[in-house]
């Protein structure tokens, strides 16, 4: 049998955080725990949590501010389910994901972990919402079709608790932006995956989490990241060459989002470009995409 936790990390989450609690106390497989891991909120998320009268929500709140994934960190500790899952305050799940998810694992023992295609939402009305792929995502061993393209959540995931190395501190607390690409990345290279083949999660997107300030460290994280691993040799040289090249792909995003109108125009005409020109027109005036 398997008893899934979620944990929920919460800073000021209250905008959102009706709709992610109801999309998981109305999941259809019921066997699960709340780990909801309060990090000093100063908005109305107590009072939010509070209105759900189910023994299965647990409260932590932390005694100081920390990083996101020092407070994963410390959430993982409380922990008493075989199978652990994320979910963000901004985001919500299907009401089946657990069961379909959790079917995966029954059928093969193998799997260490099952995630799924997921849906892309974003605040500004003028973006459509976006379906992450219309094929179907990878299985088995993952860790190459990753490099080549990132196409995962952490929210999407469940994971076999017993999979997670150095647990609970499974996020490095070298990186703030990057920890889950370092905590996937590095799972991915010796585990076994699964995928529910639609889209059961729903990412929201929108200007608190993909600001350029963002954008730009998570860039500079990114470098420190590669260098790091180049030194203890965690990846061959053609495993390094590949996560380079995927770096180089967001510095030309951010080059492009933060041209001036101008630069743009001079871009799209005059100079050799790495991206196709309906990227390049989708990154300038759509930000948050």
């Amino acid at each position: 049998m398997f008893k899934v936790s979620v944990i929920i990390n919460c800073y000021n989450g209250s905008k959102y955080l009706q709709k992610t609690l109801d999309s998981l106390i109305n999941q259809s497989y019921q066997d699960w725990e709340l780990i909801f891991w309060d990090n000093m909120s100063k908005d109305e998320s107590f009072d939010i949590f509070k209105k759900f009268k189910d023994e299965r929500f647990r409260y932590y709140r932390s005694q100081t501010h920390t990083t996101l994934h020092k407070a994963r960190n410390l959430a993982l500790k409380e922990c008493t389910g075989n199978i652990i899952g994320f979910l963000d305050t901004d985001d919500y799940w299907h009401r089946d994901k657990l069961k379909l998810q959790l079917e995966i694992f029954k059928k093969n023992k193998n799997i260490d972990c099952v995630y799924s295609k997921f849906w892309v939402k974003y605040e500004n009305f003028f973006l459509p919402n976006k379906l992450v792929s219309l094929k179907n995502l990878p299985t088995g061993k993952i860790f190459y079709r990753l490099l080549d393209e990132y196409r995962f959540t952490l929210g999407s995931a469940l994971f076999k608790r017993e999979k997670l190395h150095n647990f609970p501190n499974i996020f490095s607390l070298k990186y703030d932006l990057i920890s889950d690409f370092d905590f996937m990345i590095k799972f991915a290279k010796k585990n076994y995956f699964d995928c529910v083949q639609k889209p059961i999660h729903y990412y929201r997107k929108h200007k608190n989490n993909m600001s350029l300030l963002n954008f730009k460290t998570q860039i500079d994280q990114m470098n420190f990241w590669i260098s790091d691993c180049e030194e203890k040799k965690i990846f061959s040289h053609d495993q390094i060459i590949k996560i380079k090249k995927h770096v180089n792909k967001m510095q030309s995003k951010y080059e492009i989002k933060k041209m001036t109108f101008k630069e743009f125009l001079s871009f799209l005409f005059f100079k050799k470009k790495q991206i196709s020109i309906f990227k390049a027109v989708i990154y300038y005036f759509f930000k948050n995409f």
